[in-house]
């Protein structure tokens, strides 16, 4: 067993966060905490006491946690903000595949209580971007991607609103109870060092419906309330097999048709065929209509009134969508680019 304090000196009140959503309160760690390297850990105790003139409280969780965040059912302390000073321990035991941690924080100490030290900013909720057409290119908003994931996009909060970081939530649709799960944490974008209102889901499971919702937090921890919900099941997608032709020296037949394959037992509405050049310029994006429901080998002949140049290659795919509202489908899949060589006739 071993002890390690940290100096309070190297810490920073930013380095930890309270978050508050769905009657959860979540700390997060990050990867160092006064100058200590955090490394994931099995489970945590976490006794926190915060000290003020008015009131004290002490509360003492051991719960499991994921990477550096920990969950703590309790109360609400994500909208105080508080200046820390942190005395940590870490005792560890050998486990028989790797190192146990654990981790106490034995005092936390409220340095500013009774001071009103918020910044009054108002942030406005993020704003989902609008989920595209099936016609439209290139796509939009949610949708399933081809790596496996759901695809989420929003647009940027007004400038003046330094906005550090986008905390994105979801939840689990479930059938057979018709309900709908807790709304846990799903990722942190810190716009300091990626400036990208996108994510993609990669933990999703197929044929499940997913709900999302964000929020923005400024650089002085003010947060924003919730954005819309927006949701998505992604289907398992046409695999990059049965799409033919396939590969950058297999030549499309002379009779123009591309086919594909699909035998997953899902509420199929559509396919989407789409075709780029090597620029990834689009030459077509057709929705169209499966000849068999419950799958089987599909064909699409490519029209003559499609141009394709004599020795290029050109990447096509097929993606999937059904439970359409208001025209934009709701679950969906996309295929693997597949490529083909064309050779004039």
């Amino acid at each position: 067993m071993g002890t390690l304090t940290s100096d309070p000196s190297t810490f920073r009140p930013s380095d930890l966060r309270l978050l508050t959503f769905n009657s959860q309160t979540l700390l997060h760690f990050p990867p160092s905490v006064g100058g200590v390297q955090l490394q994931r850990t099995s489970f945590i105790t976490l006794d926190i006491r915060p000290y003020c003139l008015s009131s004290h409280m002490t509360r003492k969780l051991q719960t499991p946690i994921l990477r550096n965040r920990v969950k703590i059912r309790g109360p609400h302390w994500a909208h105080s903000k508080f200046c820390l000073a942190a005395l940590l321990t870490f005792n560890w035991t050998p486990g028989p595949r790797k190192l146990r941690w654990l981790l106490a924080v034995v005092s936390f100490l409220i340095l500013s209580c009774g001071l009103d030290v918020e910044d009054s900013t108002q942030l406005s909720p993020p704003v989902w971007v609008q989920k595209s057409l099936p016609e439209e290119w290139p796509e939009r908003g949610i949708d399933a991607h081809e790596s496996g994931g759901i695809f989420l996009e929003w647009l940027p909060n007004p400038s003046d609103e330094n906005v550090q970081s986008y905390l994105i939530f979801r939840t689990e649709y479930f059938d057979a109870q018709d309900s709908l799960g807790d709304y846990e944490l799903l990722s942190i974008l810190d716009m300091r060092t990626d400036d990208i209102t996108e994510y993609i889901d990669r933990t999703n499971n197929v044929n499940r419906r997913y709900y999302y919702v964000i929020i923005a937090e400024n650089d002085a921890g003010n947060q924003s309330t919730f954005s819309d919900t927006l949701s998505y099941i992604r289907f398992g997608a046409i695999t990059a097999v049965s799409l033919q032709p396939n590969g950058v020296d297999i030549m499309l037949p002379q009779d123009r048709k591309v086919q594909w394959t699909y035998e997953d037992d899902v509420a199929l509405e559509n396919y989407t065929l789409t075709i780029l050049n090597g620029e990834n310029d689009l030459i077509l994006r057709r929705q169209l209509t499966p000849g068999n429901y419950i799958g089987g080998i599909e064909y699409f002949t490519i029209p003559d009134t499609i141009l394709l140049l004599s020795g290029d290659i050109y990447k096509w795919r097929v993606d999937m969508g059904a439970q359409y509202v208001d025209g934009r489908e709701t679950a969906g899949s996309e295929s693997a680019w597949a490529t083909f060589l064309y050779t004039a006739p």
